[in-house]
């Protein structure tokens, strides 16, 4: 089985008083994130170092839908902020839309409470 960690996020742009290289350097944190993350996983390191890494600009949502549409993905695991009431009705669920849209298995993983 092959494993891939997707991340997506609306791009920032560059913001006032920043040069070009911005953007490139916000990336470049996003992939170092990635790979603290897989570190504190218990994955042993050559199964970290064969994980692919997906950094993507844009909506979630879409992102992830037109990748598992294009690949042979047979489950997505999703996080979850866990937002209940007011601030799901007004915020959306990501997680809730991808469940019922993703071809594939999808699992919902919410955070420790």
């Amino acid at each position: 089985a092959r494993l891939a960690l997707f991340h997506a996020g609306e791009p920032a742009g560059p913001r006032l008083g920043e040069n070009i290289d911005a953007d490139q350097r916000r990336r470049e944190a996003l992939e170092r994130a990635c790979a603290e993350h897989l570190e504190r996983t218990s994955l042993a390191p050559a199964r970290i170092a064969a994980i692919s890494r997906v950094i993507a600009e844009g909506s979630t949502g879409w992102l992830l839908a037109d990748l598992v549409a294009g690949s042979d993905i047979d489950l997505v695991v999703l996080g979850s902020h866990g937002r209940s009431g007011l601030a799901r009705a007004l915020l959306g669920s990501t997680a809730e839309h991808l469940m019922q849209t993703l071809d594939c298995d999808t699992l919902v993983v919410r955070p420790p409470v």
